[in-house]
C-alpha cells in the first residue's frame, strides 16, 4: 500500500510540472569522470553530455579527468540524467560538485536550499550547514531571507520521505547575494 501511494504521489507531482531536476539557479555542475584519459575519451564524452538537455557550456578536461558544465538561464539539468550520460559514455561518473543559488528552506524538518519553481535540494545535517543558518538568523522556512550561493559536494542518498529529492548537497562554501 506505501509503494502504491508513494507511486501515485510521485505520478501527482510529476503531472504538476515538478521533478527532481535542479532547476536553473544552479550556475555549474562539475563532474569527476573516471577513465577519461585521452582526447578521444574526451571527445566520445562531450558527445554524450551534449545530449543532456539545457547544457549551454561545457568543458572536458582530460588532465582533471573533470567536466564542468554551465547551463542556460532559466533551465533545469537533472543530475541523474547527468550521471548516466557519463555512464553511457563508458565512464564512471564520481564526484559532482555544484554552484547554486536560492533561499534557505526546510523539507520535513530538514534544511533545504529553495531552488526556482519550489525545487528542493536538501543540504547535508554538517556543522557548515549549521553555520549557514546560524548565519542568516533561521533555521529554514520556505521563502525565508536573503539569497544565498552555495558551493558543495552533491551525493545521491535514499533519504527516507524524500524520494523526489535524491540529492543530498554538502556546502563547502556559501555567500550571501
Amino acid at each position: 500500500m506505501k509503494k502504491l501511494m508513494a507511486l501515485t504521489v510521485s505520478m501527482l507531482i510529476l503531472g504538476m510540472g515538478i521533478s527532481p531536476a535542479v532547476k536553473a539557479q544552479v550556475e555549474e555542475v562539475s563532474i569527476r569522470v573516471d577513465g577519461l584519459s585521452c582526447p578521444f575519451c574526451a571527445y566520445g564524452l562531450e558527445k554524450r553530455l551534449r545530449k543532456v538537455k539545457n547544457v549551454a557550456k561545457l568543458e572536458i578536461q582530460v588532465n582533471e579527468g573533470r567536466a564542468v558544465i554551465k547551463l542556460d538561464p532559466g533551465t533545469s539539468l537533472d543530475l541523474a540524467e547527468l550521471e548516466q550520460a557519463v555512464r553511457d559514455g563508458g565512464f564512471t561518473p564520481r564526484d559532482l560538485s555544484l554552484t547554486a543559488q536560492g533561499r534557505l528552506a526546510e523539507l520535513d524538518g530538514a534544511p533545504a536550499l529553495e531552488l526556482s519553481n519550489g525545487i528542493l535540494l536538501l543540504l547535508a545535517d554538517d556543522a557548515q550547514t549549521t553555520a549557514l543558518l546560524e548565519s542568516q538568523g533561521a533555521e529554514g522556512g520556505e521563502g525565508a531571507g536573503p539569497v544565498v550561493r552555495v558551493q558543495g559536494q552533491a551525493a545521491r542518498q535514499e533519504v527516507e520521505g524524500h524520494a523526489d529529492h535524491p540529492y543530498t548537497l554538502t556546502v563547502r562554501t556559501f555567500e550571501v547575494v
